[in-house]
């Protein structure tokens, strides 16, 4: 009876080895790469909704709800949470996430302007998913209620302070667009 087979293989707490992470990561950047336009688009506009929305529910969530700071902030963070949540359930394409893909890029699966491509398109659809959201809620009126409106502004506030209110807005617009990972 050989010795050599009765050993047991090393045990190792994780799935997958960090090589087979990154090739499983660069194949699929890969097929992330040869997506048509239409259906990059609204998977960007997709993702900019639900992270909006879990964005926004945050919000909701901090308004007046006498938890404190923290137990406050830990319901805002779990609320931010359904957002992502609802974005890996229907795959939706994130900004952020797809930034993996300079990975294919340097292993020479993918042409550069693939990975330049990909990001400008899911850059703009998840800003035009984040401003459609964002005027739904102003005209659904949720706003003017209960203080959402003056939470929503402290976010804004604490994100840029200027002098100029034209800038100001300019400033929001950016800080709103981009506030994945960031929370007020």
């Amino acid at each position: 009876m050989n010795r050599t087979a009765l050993k047991p293989a090393p045990s190792s707490t994780d799935p997958l080895v960090p090589a087979e992470i990154a090739c499983r990561i660069e194949a699929a950047n890969v097929q992330r790469a040869g997506l048509p336009t239409g259906t990059l688009v609204l998977l960007g506009l997709i993702g900019g909704l639900y992270i909006g929305f879990g964005g926004a529910l945050a919000t909701l969530a901090l308004t007046d709800n006498g938890l404190g700071f923290g137990l406050s902030r830990l319901t805002s963070g779990l609320a931010f949470s359904l957002g992502l949540v609802m974005l890996l359930l229907a795959g939706g394409e994130l900004f952020t996430g797809n930034n993996l893909m300079a990975l294919a890029w340097m292993c020479g699966k993918v042409p550069v302007h693939a990975p330049l491509w990909n990001w400008t398109l899911v850059y703009a659809a998840n800003a035009a998913g984040g401003v459609l959201l964002a005027f739904a809620i102003y005209c659904s009126g949720v706003l003017e209620t209960a203080g959402v409106g003056a939470t929503a502004a402290g976010c804004v506030a604490a994100g840029c302070v200027g002098t100029d209110a034209g800038a100001d807005a300019r400033c929001a617009s950016v800080v709103c667009s981009g506030r994945v990972s960031r929370r007020c």
